[in-house]
This record gives structure tokens, C-alpha cells and sequence, in this order.
């Protein structure tokens, strides 16, 4: 690396909040309105999730470049400059107001709700690993109080989460396989995250303990499972509670039951002596004082497709059990390195977020676009262009925000700089950023959440 082009991440983080906030509808240091809107029926009416390609590389370290785009010619090439414009969301998506989400801060801040916000994260493996997310997390919980951990894997060997720590003894099996499919398999029915897993042997355990300062005060935990077989059987222990598990008739191909457990902070949860292979839809986990929750729903390899291939009633019942204040849909970068044409990510995201209208009418929406990537040159780098344009148009129509990772970074063309930092901020892959780089990225996105906050608290 030539001396003359280091740059440290400290100093490239302050160039990144103030780049990033004109990506945020309304939101400027110049002032303006800004609200997170509810979801509600977009001005061009969803067509279905028609148009879905056939399966692809279900990890974007692995995923080869795109053949050549029919919009390539016709998206710009993407630069800091080409992309700073603001982007304005119609009617009143642009005009304060009082929406679920942020009178729930606000009442969280005064003191005046017993009631936990709930943010629901669905993304790729940019979310997966929860240095992104976890980033946003502590930001907001500083500010309105430690809500818990949120939704948790239990089982998924390959899986982190910031406010955790996680052990696996024996063989799991991982459902659906690969998790990212847009394929439907089976029953379709994989919870709230999308994955579902499997115990294979009567030695088989998985346990979770809480990080020091995940929750506040005592544990209220819900794990989920299923035990479809006669001989099924799942021994659950969290402290000095001991539960054991045993198939109910009719459990067979249903929906997941919630086993509710109350314990110390500092107790560990362990699932073991498995028989009959049970099948576990993870865990949620929240303190006993309201704050603020953000459920990583990140999975490695995944498109907005992926989430289309759950059963959908299924998914929507999980999703209103939870209740979210806000969903925050972040796909884009696997899509970048696929042939289907980006116009045809419209009816998916159209689709998706009707089902998460249905199941929550109430909750804010924000739809997250693609980073920046390293590989396949400015034909891709145009690609990500085209489909980010896609995904503000989305946003504008169904009144969400939008935040785009692409231009915090500076721009579809700045992978190669952030990764010639030091300390670098994106990966040698071309495709993932460093810890370092998702916490530049999850501090611009939260610097956005809080802009927002603050104009609404301005307006009272």
C-alpha cells in the first residue's frame, strides 16, 4: 500500500456519517423533515415473486461475475459524485409524524413505556456474522435502554452473535440446506429466521450463555421447537430449571411451540438429550426492563428471494408474534453477482414486504441496498447501481427509508480504497468488509436512525 493513500478508519468515519446522511430520505444536517413510515400499500401494486432464477451461489465470497446486464448501458457509472444526489420520498413518507416506531423511542426515552422496541433485521452475510447490526444495536440501546439479545440460532454451529457465547457438542443438521435457497423445500416452515435446525444423536447439546450486560435484569428466554416424531423427546435446562420435551399428537408439520424460561442473567441455556430428532427454531431472548431489541435475521448467501421461499403464513405468524417497531431489509450484494435483470427485484421486494404488511401493519420500514464490491469491475459496479435504484424506488413507493452502504463507502467504486486502509475496512475478498469496516458502516446507519429521532423530537 503507498503511504501517500492510507488513510485511517477513524478519520474516513467522519466522511462516512456525513456522506451517508444524504442517502437518508429527509434527513440532512441542513435540516428538513424525516420519518420512518409504516408500511403501507405501495403506489405500484405488488405482481407476485414470479421471475426468481435458478439457484445460484449461495455465498457471495463464491459467487462468479454476472454475465452482461441489459441495463448496463443504461445505469450511470457509479462515483461518489453520481451518487450524492438526495433521494425524496413521496406525500407524506417525507412529513414528520408520529409513527409507531418513533413515539415508541420516545416513550422508551421519557420513561413513559414498560414496552421493548423491536427491530427486525433481514439481510445477507453483511448481517450475519452481527458485527453490522450489533454496531446499530449498541448505539441505540446507549440511548433507550438494553433490551436483550433478541433472536438467537441454536444449533447452527457456523454462527456468532455479539451478545452471546454458544457451544456445540455433536452432530446438527441445518434446514433448509442451503439455508439461502429460493427454493421451497419441505414444509417451508423455519421460523422467524429462516433456518431451522436438527439434532442427530443422543449426545448432540447446544448451549447459550449471555454476555455480561445483554439484558437487564432477569432472562426471559423462548425457545422454539418442534417435535414431530411419536419417540421425540428434548431436555431443555436453564439454571436450576429442567424441562423435558415430548411429541404432542399433531405436532407433526405444524408451527413451532414456544417453551418459555425465566432465569438469571448470568444462567446458560442448554438443549440436550435429544431422541426422535427434534427440530429447533432458535431462541429469543429479552431483559426485564423495556429497551431496545434487534433480531440479526442475517443468513450467508442470501437474496431477498430467500425469504420468498419460506411458507409464507408461517413466517407471517412468526413475524406478528414478534411485533416489530421497524423491518430492515438489507439484500442487495449477492444480487449483484446474478443474471436476472435488476428490473425483476421489484415483484420480490414488492412480495416481501406485502407479507410483512399483512403481518404487521403497523411497523416502520427500511430497505437497505448493497455495499460497495471489489470484483467484476464497472460493469458490476453499474449493475449495483442499477439495483439500488431499484430498491429506492421500492422504498419511495411503500413509503420506507432507504440507506445505502454503497455511498457511505463513497461511492459503487470505493471497495478498493476502503481496503487499502489502515487498518483496512473491507475484506481481500472483494465482496465482505472487515469488523472494522461493518462497525464504519453500522455507525452510519445509526448516525441516520438518530438524525431521524432527533428531527422528530424537534417537531414535538
Amino acid at each position: 500500500m503507498k503511504t501517500s493513500r492510507a488513510v485511517t478508519g477513524a478519520s474516513l468515519l467522519g466522511r462516512t456519517l456525513l456522506v451517508a446522511m444524504i442517502a437518508f430520505p429527509g434527513c440532512s444536517r441542513a435540516g428538513g423533515s424525516a420519518s420512518i413510515a409504516p408500511l403501507s400499500q405501495p403506489a405500484l401494486p405488488a405482481t407476485g415473486s414470479g421471475g426468481q432464477p435458478a439457484e445460484g451461489p449461495t455465498s457471495v465470497a463464491s459467487a462468479p461475475r454476472p454475465p452482461e446486464d441489459q441495463h448496463a448501458a443504461e445505469a450511470p457509472t457509479p462515483s461518489a459524485a453520481t451518487e450524492s444526489q438526495p433521494v425524496s420520498t413521496p406525500g407524506d413518507a417525507l412529513r414528520v409524524r408520529m409513527d409507531h416506531y418513533v413515539r415508541a423511542l420516545r416513550a422508551l426515552e421519557l420513561g413513559q413505556s414498560a414496552s421493548t422496541v423491536r427491530i427486525m433485521w433481514l439481510g445477507d452475510s453483511h448481517a450475519a456474522a452481527d458485527y453490522w447490526p450489533n454496531t446499530v444495536r449498541v448505539r441505540l440501546q446507549q440511548r433507550f435502554g438494553v433490551g436483550g439479545p433478541g433472536f438467537l440460532n441454536v444449533g447452527v454451529v457456523r454462527y456468532r452473535h455479539a451478545d452471546v457465547s454458544l457451544w456445540h457438542v455433536g452432530p446438527w443438521r441445518v434446514e433448509p440446506e442451503p439455508p439461502a435457497t429460493r427454493t421451497p423445500q419441505g414444509d417451508g416452515i423455519y421460523g422467524l429466521g429462516g433456518v431451522r435446525t436438527v439434532p442427530l444423536a443422543p449426545g448432540s447439546r447446544a448451549s447459550v450463555s449471555l454476555s455480561s450486560g445483554a439484558v437487564r435484569g432477569r432472562a426471559h428466554w423462548k425457545l422454539l421447537a418442534r417435535l414431530d416424531q411419536e419417540q421425540s423427546r428434548l431436555t431443555v435446562r436453564l439454571g436450576a430449571t429442567t424441562r423435558t420435551l415430548r411429541h404432542q399428537p399433531g405436532a407433526n408439520g405444524a408451527e413451532p411451540i414456544g417453551i418459555d424460561l425465566v432465569g438469571e442473567a448470568t444462567d446458560t441455556l442448554v438443549v440436550e438429550a435429544p431422541a426422535g430428532q427434534p427440530r429447533l427454531f432458535g431462541a429469543i431472548v429479552e431483559g426485564e426492563a423495556a429497551g431496545v431489541v434487534i433480531d440479526t435475521l442475517g443468513i450467508n448467501g442470501a437474496r431477498v428471494a430467500t425469504a420468498l421461499a419460506w411458507s409464507e403464513p408461517s413466517w407471517q405468524s412468526a413475524v406478528a408474534d414478534r411485533d416489530p417497531n421497524l423491518v430492515i431489509i438489507q439484500y442487495g450484494t449477492n444480487e449483484v453477482f446474478d443474471a436476472l435483470a435488476p428490473d425483476r427485484y421489484r415483484e420480490q421486494y414488492d412480495a416481501l414486504l406485502g407479507r410483512i404488511a399483512q403481518a404487521s401493519s403497523e411497523a416502520a420500514c427500511l430497505l437497505v441496498g448493497p455495499t460497495a464490491v471489489g470484483r467484476g469491475g464497472l460493469q458490476t459496479q453499474r449493475r449495483a447501481a442499477r439495483i439500488e435504484a431499484i430498491q429506492r424506488a421500492t422504498a419511495d413507493s411503500w413509503g420506507c427509508s432507504f440507506f445505502s452502504p454503497a455511498l457511505a463507502m463513497g461511492g459503487h467504486d470505493s471497495f478498493a480504497r476502503w481496503s487499502e486502509l489502515s487498518p483496512p475496512l473491507a475484506a481481500r475478498d472483494g465482496v465482505h468488509l472487515t469488523p472494522a469496516g461493518y462497525k464504519a458502516i453500522g455507525e452510519a446507519m445509526a448516525e441516520m436512525l438518530l438524525e431521524q429521532y432527533e428531527q422528530f423530537v424537534g417537531t414535538e
